[in-house]
């Protein structure tokens, strides 16, 4: 089991100014504050993160400022979230390029009909294949449609040998997946709601908005 992906992560968010504009200088300023507590990394570029509301120039500099700044031992997580393989391709090798410890994957939504278990498993491990360093999926059905990644498929995943886990935000789910795959495979809740309880299952850490709030209560 991937030991960086013990314990507990904030999606960090992104800040913007009174004009609309990214506001590096008060992101720096969140992750010096975040980078001497315990909390073991961060997801940037989630949708805390305003990842759809980003160009990729702007998602390039927000995952820089993240990396630079954060603790020694941290772990950065980066979100690439794309509706075309060739898109989220190329920024997960700027992720790479930058010091990204992982890449996060969300499932395109556009063609949501067309997102069948063998198109995401074609999808993710196309990009997986691509890259150095390890990927983990992202089951949030709120973000992308409605899709919710099948007990199946995250066992196919799973077998992938740069797919190392994943981060599950869905509703009434995360037991299964610990159930099918857990002795292999981080999964990582993705609320609050269940991080108890997925821990005594059997759960690795988790990604948690609180964590933005109270990064020292780990």
């Amino acid at each position: 089991m991937n030991r960086k992906l013990m314990g507990v992560f904030a999606p960090i968010t992104t800040p913007f100014d009174e004009k609309g504009e990214v506001s590096y200088k008060n992101l720096k300023k969140n992750m010096e504050f975040y980078s001497k507590s315990k909390l073991k990394g961060y997801l940037a570029l989630g949708s805390n993160g305003e990842n759809k509301s980003l160009d990729n120039n702007e998602k390039k500099d927000v995952l820089k400022t993240v990396i630079d700044n954060k603790g020694p031992e941290q772990t950065v997580m980066a979100g690439a979230i794309f509706e075309s393989t060739k898109e989220t391709i190329e920024f997960a090798m700027i992720a790479e390029s930058l010091g990204a410890d992982f890449v996060t994957l969300l499932p395109p939504s556009y063609f949501k009909k067309e997102m069948t278990d063998s198109a995401l498993l074609r999808y993710f491990t196309d990009v997986a294949s691509s890259i150095k360093i390890p990927c983990m999926v992202y089951n949030a059905p709120q973000f992308c449609g409605g899709t919710i990644l099948s007990v199946n498929l995250i066992k196919e995943v799973s077998k992938h040998p740069n797919i190392v886990g994943m981060k599950d935000s869905s509703t009434g789910n995360i037991d299964k997946y610990l159930l099918a795959v857990r002795d292999r495979f981080s999964v990582m809740a993705g609320s609050a709601n269940f991080f108890m309880n997925a821990l005594i299952m059997g759960a690795t850490g988790g990604v948690i908005s609180l964590a933005n709030a109270f990064p020292d209560i780990t």
